[in-house]
């Protein structure tokens, strides 16, 4: 796939000022449709439960419905649910997987409605005779907001001090935590699908964006120019979407690899949508300043060259750049066009 010279589309700007605008949801159900393959759930669970990974016969990985119905009781929804075999012992495992945006105090008491609910169905579907076993629970939540959590993983946490003699009759469930946002690739394994989904949506700079890109890219292996390659491209798709970067060409790439090849030469856009801390706050401004005075900059050369309607063309779209780079490109394009028709263009 060709990529552009240069991939600043005038007809269509989506550049975004306000830095908390130009979040993509990380869990969207474009998001979501990459934990539908089973390799994503075994890459979920090594990199987070290394214990239960030594037990799960990740070839039996099975999807199973995550809508939840027993008697006498409404019907329940989970974010997604598995169900595979253990390496021994013939017994089995239910991993429930939720999906958060907000921090949210009563997940652990939803966890365990959720996990009980789907145990609940599991044995409605194939009803226990005696002798015979439950499977276990994995419970996950996956957490992309940008506050940080701190929610307890356990209902042990949420209960009063209590003596341990009656500690045994309550429910001591506790969920495994991947907080993206915040908690980086930091302890995540090297070399695993998941651990580059979160460094994408750690980066904080085109250049670190487009190199973890292509650690997932290069971690796909033999999925590359598969259904997940082309799930993972609709997420990123989404993502560089919010984050400034529209055009036909964009649309049109269906692998991480076409991604790649529009997305390296352009250099046209910055990535803004995780904001922390003060500094870059500043920084922004600082940007921000320098962006409106080149713009005028550029208002002004397009008027001596072109004419006062073709400058208009600019005028939408200068009004939302922050970034230099852009307004640079912009300035180029008026130098380098020989006239209005092709500067449009």
């Amino acid at each position: 796939m060709e990529a552009p010279p240069n991939f600043t589309d005038l007809r269509a700007p989506r550049i975004q000022t306000d830095p908390s605008q130009a979040q993509t949801d990380v869990h969207d159900p474009a998001y979501k449709e990459c934990f539908s393959f089973p390799r994503m759930i075994d890459e979920l669970v090594r990199s987070l439960a290394s214990r239960w990974a030594r037990e799960i016969d990740f070839s039996t990985l099975n999807r199973l419905s995550s809508e939840y119905v027993s008697a006498g009781r409404a019907n329940r929804y989970g974010d997604m649910l598995w169900e595979a075999r253990l390496l021994e012992g013939g017994g089995r495992v239910l991993i429930t997987l939720e999906f958060q945006n907000t921090v949210d105090y009563e997940i652990p008491l939803r966890v365990l409605d959720y996990s009980s609910s789907a145990l609940l169905d599991w044995v409605r579907r194939a009803p226990l005779s005696r002798g015979e076993k439950v499977p276990m629970l994995l419970p996950i939540v996956v957490y992309g907001g940008h506050r940080s959590w701190h929610v307890p993983t356990s209902l042990a946490d949420l209960l009063p001090p209590t003596p341990s003699e009656l500690l045994v009759n309550q429910p001591l469930y506790e969920y495994v935590l991947l907080e993206e946002r915040r908690g980086g690739t930091e302890g995540l394994p090297p070399g695993n699908l998941v651990t580059a989904l979160v460094g994408v949506v750690r980066a904080r700079t085109k250049t670190d964006l487009v190199a973890q890109l292509a650690q997932l890219h290069d971690w796909l292996g033999s999925d590359r120019d598969g259904a997940l390659d082309r799930a993972l491209t609709t997420w990123t798709r989404r993502l560089l979407n919010s984050l400034g970067l529209p055009g036909r060409h964009l649309r049109a790439a269906e692998t991480l690899k076409e991604v790649l090849e529009v997305i390296k030469p352009t250099g046209q856009w910055a990535v803004r949508w995780y904001e922390d801390g003060l500094e870059d706050g500043r920084e922004q401004g600082i940007q921000q300043g320098r962006s409106q005075g080149q713009a005028h900059v550029v208002r002004q050369l397009a008027v001596r060259k072109f004419g006062a309607e073709a400058a208009g063309v600019l005028r939408d779209l200068l009004d939302r750049v922050t970034d230099p780079e852009i307004v640079e490109e912009l300035a180029k394009a008026v130098v380098d066009s020989d006239n209005a028709e092709d500067f449009v263009e």
